[in-house]
């Protein structure tokens, strides 16, 4: 599985020399890489083996990411990249062999006047995207509709406060907006699933956990932990936990990847896959030390 992990960039290396692209577009675009913090198009790389990254696709990207780092080695420490693995190495570098053959093709068209005839109709598209439309439509219009009704009942409202408004009336149209907020709650029930799911035992551990992983100031330590937990070996792993002060680090680490080994692609696709991996020795709390510590 390939995935896009956030990695140092003194790190990573390129085999194409500076000098094969502009001094001007290097600045210009570790500027905008400062001002976006993370490059748009991320860098292609695949490991290299000791902690360290060689560049498939994007050498200029790298590049520009080196400079913003001279810049504000703080801010652009590191830049966002897709790690290809071995056994896709070659599909990988396929795929990116026809993007880059269509690239060049659409500019070599953009000189043509119109490109209208070009594109051929797809009526398998345009028949799903009329028929979810019309479904929109059905559901949105009526509610729009009584909004409406809602918003001149109470603009008739608004503009009659200086006159003397017989009190009948005003009951009148407050019955009206009653109705139709009636209305409104009928059209929503009919939205909602009709059996509630009762919350509890590892659900609510979860539900606690994702809460928890969304208030961590520093985001990319959930992708940049997940990413050693899918990559280093066992005794790496080791080392790891013992540097960070993880207790009962070797049995952690030889439970972990006795796990990781029977995952899909020998990978945990995020942190809620170990979470219900029942891993021995990982608990929550364990788990949330290892995020916080492991780097």
């Amino acid at each position: 599985m390939i995935k896009c992990y956030f990695i140092e960039i003194q790190s990573i290396e390129s085999s194409q020399p500076k000098s094969n692209f502009k001094e001007s577009e290097i600045e210009k675009l570790a500027d905008s890489i400062l001002e976006t913090d993370a490059l748009i198009r991320p860098l292609i790389v695949q490991n290299a083996g000791n902690e360290k990254f060689a560049v498939i696709e994007g050498h200029l990207e790298y590049y520009a990411a080196v400079r913003a780092r001279e810049k504000n080695p703080i801010q652009a420490e590191e830049v966002n990249a897709f790690v290809i693995p071995e056994k896709v190495q070659n599909s990988a570098i396929e795929q990116l062999s026809i993007c880059d053959n269509h690239l060049i093709s659409r500019k070599q068209s953009s000189a043509i006047p119109s490109t209208a005839n070009l594109i051929e109709p797809n009526p398998s598209i345009d028949n799903l995207t009329l028929e979810v439309s019309v479904t929109i439509a059905s559901h949105v219009k009526p509610i729009l509709d009584r909004l409406d009704r809602q918003e001149k009942a109470l603009e008739m409202l608004k503009n009659k406060q200086s006159e003397q408004i017989d009190p009948s009336v005003i009951s009148q149209q407050l019955q009206l907006i009653l109705a139709q907020l009636a209305d409104h709650k009928v059209v929503l029930d009919k939205l909602q699933p009709t059996e509630k799911v009762k919350i509890t035992g590892i659900n609510k551990k979860i539900l606690d956990f994702r809460a928890w992983c969304e208030q961590m100031t520093n985001v990319t330590q959930l992708d940049n932990t997940l990413y050693l937990i899918n990559t280093l070996t066992e005794e790496q792993l080791i080392l790891k936990m013992k540097q960070s002060t993880i207790s009962n680090g070797k049995k952690l680490a030889h439970n972990i990847i006795d796990k990781r080994n029977t995952q899909v692609d020998r990978q945990f696709d995020n942190w809620e896959t170990i979470f219900n991996a029942e891993i021995g020795g990982l608990g929550e709390a364990t788990i949330k030390k290892i995020i916080e510590k492991l780097k």
